[in-house]
């Protein structure tokens, strides 16, 4: 199972609006890059929600219930990437951009009741 989300400046700041994020690393494109970046990254918990989003269409609403979801990032992720994450059928989780380059690592699966 795999889904494509294009990183834009306008997807981060409206998620930095709902959160409450304001860390200059998700809107300064320079200051970003400053401190180690490709540019300014998305949040990592906006990552994390697309990455469950597909959890919730492989297990439905028991992973509301007994899911379990671990990751780690390994890249910042910036606007203007197509953003690709796949969860296979073991529940890894991978997240690339550029269609090789890893940015995010993990699993999920679902807690024996």
């Amino acid at each position: 199972m795999e889904r494509t989300i294009r990183i834009t400046q306008e997807v981060i700041d409206g998620y930095g609006r709902v959160n409450g994020d304001h860390d200059t690393n998700h809107y300064d494109d320079s200051y970003a890059k400053g401190q180690g970046y490709r540019g300014a990254i998305a949040h990592g918990l906006l990552l994390s929600g697309f990455a469950i989003g597909l959890a919730m269409q492989r297990y439905g609403a028991d992973f509301c219930r007994r899911g379990e979801f671990e990751h780690k990032y390994l890249k910042g992720t910036c606007p203007g990437d197509e953003f690709t994450l796949a969860l296979d059928d073991d529940g890894q989780v991978s997240g690339t951009v550029a269609g090789a380059e890893l940015t995010l690592v993990g699993y999920t699966r679902l807690r024996d009741a």
